[in-house]
């Protein structure tokens, strides 16, 4: 019976031990898991507080910004070629819209198209406009690169991705939209 009652304690001890290192291993795991959601949180607030500067510097919406990224990811386009479009476009238009002469200014006339209009609008519905026009004139793909250059617009695949019209972009809106990845007031601010 003595002998019975040591290991039933001894038994017990190890079970102890066991108990305390799994809650030990478990309060660990939690830990980790609470940094990682932590740090998960953390870098998307920082990606949207990054989208949200980005609009307000090109004078437009989350939303209208997220809708040409993915129109352009679509077509090839990557999210830092679309952007560094947007702002360079921006300044240009700004100019056009200020001085009314300009390259820029030059090239939306050959368009039909006014730079301060395009400054009303967001800046998808700006894109839109202008590769609305281009296919409408029935420009080829150089011609097309050729007037983005004059409104500060380097990238080739962008100017190839206008060329899709402004319905890749209104889809692409409406995805943003459909699939909540709306961002707009106080949520973006």
């Amino acid at each position: 019976l003595a002998r019975g009652i040591g290991r039933a304690k001894a038994l017990m001890g190890s079970l102890s031990r066991i108990a305390t290192v799994s809650g030990v291993a478990a309060g660990a795991a939690f830990a980790a898991a609470s940094a990682g959601m932590v740090a998960m949180t953390r870098n998307g607030l920082e990606a949207v507080d990054a989208r949200a500067k980005m609009a307000r510097s090109v004078d437009g919406s989350l939303d209208g910004l997220r809708a040409l990224q993915i129109a352009g990811s679509d077509a090839g386009v990557s999210v830092g070629e679309m952007n560094s479009a947007v702002q360079m476009m921006g300044k240009r238009l700004a100019v056009a819209a200020r001085e009314g002469s300009g390259p820029a200014a030059d090239a939306l006339k050959s368009l039909g198209l006014d730079a301060r209009a395009l400054l009303e609008m967001d800046v998808d519905a700006r894109f839109g406009a202008i590769a609305d026009r281009i296919n409408d004139m029935g420009m080829s793909a150089q011609d097309a690169a050729g007037l983005m250059r004059e409104c500060g617009v380097r990238s080739n695949e962008v100017s190839l991705a206008l060329l899709q019209g402004s319905g890749a972009i209104r889809s692409a809106r409406d995805e943003v939209e459909k699939y909540g990845l709306s961002m707009s007031g106080p949520m973006a601010a």
